[in-house]
């Protein structure tokens, strides 16, 4: 009888204590935002939730406040509450959010409580770093059942901790129906209240016990629009073997849908080998004459899906483009930027050995880029949106804005006045990360010189300026923006001038092989007397095992060393070869046009004048 009551006993202090709170967070300050993204508190300025329970009414909204407490500097989350028409309690919650893990914490509040439509105390109001109080954890950024936390440390005053009971509840309120939400079970200490509140992904708090959502807040479509480019690039050297070949990749840019980032760069792209076609017989034939006996092929790649970093694959059907190698951003003044991680001096090296065998295998070398155009939209849910910024607040003169080309320019086409379009590819937001443009305004501008590509090496000009700037729902705004950098190929050699001026450079090396040929078919003229031992007499000999083999490799790559070792008359007819079509392609040859295809990653750089953007304010 006695070990029963022991027992009952022991439980009845097991359900008493509850859980184990957690009251410690170990975070970097430095860390913490006024603004950010948590699925279920987001902290963007001018985001409202109206909720109502029969008369009485709450409502929650993100101010474009800030308030510094405790070092920190805080956003503040207004939450107004009536009853009867009458107001009873403003409190301001200060918030602030973790920009690597998307937690927020709770700094402490500003309450008025009200009677008869005046201010009759300030209860529960606290402050982290006053009279012992310490910030609490207002929302994880992943929240998991069974989690306990303190949001509230303010002995005597403020003592609200919280259970996660589910991160897969279903609620109705007048405002719809929501699933996958969060159910937090809320105590304190301080009473024996307990409360229920509900966070919906994408919109907030959607019950608070009796308090429902009362309408629908603007929610905004987190989709990816079919023909969207996405920039694929592969990690690691892929040798082409077969059809249905597995392909790994990883994405290269962050892909932003309005105002955030639905598929951050670094995400895991999984993909096949769709198709090997055979070359055309000139193709092989040139390649022939180049030395590569390789049965060559144009090979076309299919993405299927991307992997994020939760560990959710999302599906998609992709359009591949052709490939391109050591991609870098051109930037104004002649710096170049890596895009992405290509191979190293030894991957290179050894790449270069491969090709250059008579025959060999087909492959993309590691960091090869991509452009996988999608055929179909991919939707990542709802979100509230940032709140827009306020009227005259534009982007800062001289700042950079990411976009790419949707029209394709080329130099041998395009004249003075061709229309050029972009779309921003990433948001622009002001210093208090208020919105400024979204991603998908539309950039319009022209071509303002042009200057086609001519004999002697001579290659093309481009230069172009944007002018206007659109955005849905909104009228054109004046904007003057030039190019600052370009997104190309290392083989392309793109220039890019202080101005914005575009062309195409000759490589210095051009001179090397026909310099090479000329003295391997000097050194194949010089004779000299082989006086034979077999009793024959003396006999002529030309050139040397070395300008033999010199002639052969100018003429035909590894291929024509080993031809030219066949004898005297097929290193001279190598050597002249050779030394004729470098000559022809690296002096007499037509330069090479300036061309960016669409889709092309841009960076453009805001006039350094005082307004870049005019009548922007008339556009909201």
């Amino acid at each position: 009888m006695k070990a029963w009551i022991v027992a009952g006993a022991l439980a009845c202090l097991a359900v008493q204590s509850g859980p184990a709170w957690r009251d410690r967070f170990d975070v970097d300050k430095s860390d913490l935002r006024p603004t950010g993204s948590n699925a279920y508190i987001t902290m963007q300025p001018g985001r409202v939730l109206k909720l109502s329970r029969g008369k009485d009414t709450l409502t929650v909204t993100i101010l474009p406040d800030t308030q510094g407490i405790d070092g920190v500097t805080t956003g503040v989350l207004e939450e107004r509450e009536t009853k009867n028409g009458k107001l009873v309690e403003v409190s301001r919650n200060f918030l602030a959010t973790d920009r690597n893990t998307g937690d927020v914490y709770y700094f402490g509040e500003d309450v008025d409580n009200y009677k008869d439509g005046r201010i009759v105390n300030h209860d529960s109001a606290w402050r982290a770093g006053v009279a012992n109080a310490r910030f609490g954890l207002m929302m994880p950024g992943k929240p998991i059942a069974g989690q306990a936390f303190y949001q509230e440390i303010a002995p005597r005053v403020a003592m609200d901790r919280v259970e996660v009971v589910s991160t897969d509840a279903t609620v109705k309120t007048p405002a719809g129906t929501f699933e996958h939400c969060v159910h937090l079970r809320e105590t304190t200490p301080l009473e024996r209240d307990v409360s229920h509140k509900y966070y919906a992904p994408g919109i907030g708090i959607v019950k608070d016990d009796e308090f429902e959502l009362a309408e629908q807040p603007h929610v905004l479509r987190l989709v990816v629009e079919e023909g969207t480019p996405l920039r694929v690039a592969l990690d690691h050297r892929a040798i082409i073997k077969r059809i249905g070949q597995p392909i790994d990749a990883v994405l290269v840019d962050s892909v932003f849908v309005y105002d955030r980032i639905v598929i951050p760069a670094g995400a895991r792209v999984v993909g096949h080998v769709e198709r090997r076609t055979s070359v055309s017989k000139t193709r092989r034939a040139l390649a022939m004459l180049g030395g590569d006996f390789t049965p060559l092929h144009d090979i076309a790649l299919q993405f299927d899906a991307i992997v994020l970093a939760d560990g959710r694959t999302v599906p998609m059907r992709t359009q591949v483009s052709p490939g391109t190698e050591q991609v870098t951003l051109k930037i104004a003044g002649g710096e170049d930027k890596k895009r992405n991680e290509g191979p190293d001096q030894a991957e290179r090296m050894k790449d270069t050995g491969l090709r250059a065998l008579p025959y060999h295998p087909e492959f993309f070398s590691k960091g090869t880029v991509f452009n996988a155009r999608l055929l179909s939209a991919l939707d990542f849910g709802a979100a509230a949106p940032t709140a827009g910024a306020a009227s005259g607040n534009t982007p800062a003169p001289g700042s950079v804005l990411s976009a790419r080309l949707i029209t394709t320019i080329d130099s041998a086409r395009a004249s003075r006045g061709t229309l050029v379009e972009a779309v921003v590819t990433r948001p622009v937001f002001s210093r208090s990360e208020q919105l400024i443009l979204p991603a998908g305004a539309k950039l319009t501008g022209q071509v303002t010189f042009v200057k086609r590509a001519r004999r002697f090496r001579r290659n093309g000009e481009l230069r172009f300026l944007f002018e206007t700037v659109h955005v849905p729902g909104r009228e054109s705004a004046t904007m003057l923006a030039s190019l600052h950098s370009v997104e190309a190929g290392r083989a392309e050699r793109i220039a890019v001038d202080d101005e914005g001026g575009t062309t195409v450079t000759n490589s210095p090396t051009r001179f090397v092989a026909p310099a090479v040929g000329a003295l391997a078919l000097v050194g194949l003229a010089q004779g000299r007397v082989d006086y034979d031992t077999d009793g024959a007499g003396p006999e002529m000999q030309y050139g040397s095992p070395a300008s033999g083999s010199l002639a052969g490799l100018v003429g035909a790559s590894v291929t024509g060393v080993l031809i030219a070792s066949l004898g005297h008359p097929a290193a001279v007819a190598l050597g002249i070869m050779g030394v004729v079509r470098t000559t022809y392609t690296g002096v007499f040859a037509r330069g090479r046009e300036v061309v960016f295809p669409a889709d092309t990653r841009i960076e453009v750089q805001l006039s350094p004048g005082a307004s870049p953007m005019r009548a922007i304010e008339a556009a909201k």
